[in-house]
């Protein structure tokens, strides 16, 4: 009997401990600079997951976009952070054409839905003769619990 309360309180503890790991491993941040064209000006992007606190993934996504070298300074110049998420999923979808407004961000509960979201953004900024250009070429989930 009391190897099996011993067996039951270590298994107990584990649990306990992986819980808290998966916790501990669930926030994410999203900065973007994007100007009032991103035909002319790009966009700037940084995001983050798993991190420790929220804290820290909004620092790293910020510093990310801000470090973003396919953008123009003015552009970097217009970093945010736009979302900060916990067990969730980020996308980004553009338009890899130069010269076109193609650019969409999402953030959902699974990576399908957020690439969904992201592409249909990116399609609807992109206008009807870019549209089928949009593709989701990042996205990255957090620990789910």
């Amino acid at each position: 009997m009391r190897s099996r309360l011993g067996l039951i309180a270590g298994t107990m503890a584990i649990a306990a401990l992986l819980l808290h790991m998966n916790s501990a491993l669930a926030h994410g941040a999203l900065a973007v600079g994007q100007p009032s064209s991103v035909a002319n000006g790009g966009v700037a992007v940084g995001y983050t997951w798993n991190y420790d606190s929220e804290g820290d993934a909004q620092a790293d996504a910020l510093k990310q976009c801000l470090s973003y070298m396919d953008a123009p300074d003015s552009t970097r110049a217009l970093c945010k952070v736009v979302r900060v998420f916990s067990h969730q999923c980020v996308a980004i979808a553009l338009d890899p054409n130069v010269g076109t407004e193609g650019f969409g961000w999402a953030v959902a509960d699974t990576e399908s839905e957020a690439s969904d979201r992201a592409l249909q953004i990116c399609k609807d900024t992109d206008g009807p003769e870019h549209a089928n250009d949009c593709s989701v070429p990042a996205y990255k989930c957090d620990q789910t619990p």
